[in-house]
């Protein structure tokens, strides 16, 4: 998840698409940052 969140970023970074697009790939990065986040805060919790 967070590779593909720096994809996104990267993507976000680099492209001349217009506004809406832009945001419409932020909001995927944040979606991936926070799935990242969710799963290491689940993995951290079942390890014993």
């Amino acid at each position: 998840s967070r590779v593909v969140a720096a994809a996104w970023r990267q993507i976000a970074a680099t492209t001349t698409l217009p506004w809406w697009t832009l945001a419409a790939i932020e909001s995927a990065a944040g979606a991936f940052e926070a799935q990242a986040r969710d799963y290491q805060a689940r993995a951290e919790s079942e390890s014993p």
